[in-house]
């Protein structure tokens, strides 16, 4: 009997394999970029909402007639980039994260009446910066009292305090 072997083995060539790796490649990419978008949105999120709670928190200030923050007709009140904690020391650990990241600014747009009732408008925004260091602010209104002389402490609003 003859047997005849064959030389030839089984498996992969080297274009097979590159193929193989630049399909891995091109998918690990996508699903890469789409796991930073998501992470980067998510951030962004999370800024806005601790924004709104920093804003929530001043108009409550203002609603009860706190004279840190009612601002004078035409000067409104701005606590820059790493300037709450100053005034607002409880800001630190009470569920903000950085309350170095985000500025406020408090202006007083004027009394507004209905009948025989006058309060003051005030409007609250708050602003935070991205990484890439974009600045996305949220505004609020809210009614408060006039702001009086600084050695004298206003009341709040009827209601609030």
């Amino acid at each position: 009997m003859n047997r005849t072997s064959s030389s030839q083995t089984a498996g992969l060539s080297v274009i097979e394999v590159l193929v193989a790796l630049a399909i891995l490649g091109i998918v690990t990419a996508a699903i890469l970029t789409t796991f930073l978008g998501s992470i980067r949105t998510n951030s962004d999120s999370g800024r806005r909402t601790q924004s709104v709670q920093i804003m929530n928190a001043i108009g409550r200030r203002v609603a009860g007639a706190d004279p840190v923050v009612l601002a004078q007709p035409g000067t409104p009140i701005v606590w820059g980039y790493g300037g709450l904690t100053a005034d607002f020391p409880e800001f630190r650990g009470d569920g903000i994260s950085d309350p170095d990241l985000y500025r406020v600014v408090v202006t007083n747009l004027g009394a507004v009446t209905l009948g025989s009732a006058s309060v003051v408008h005030y409007s609250v925004e708050t602003c935070s910066r991205s990484a890439g260091g974009d600045e996305t602010c949220v505004r609020g209104d809210t009614a408060g009292v006039a702001p009086g002389p600084e050695d004298d402490a206003p009341t709040g609003l009827d209601g609030i305090n």
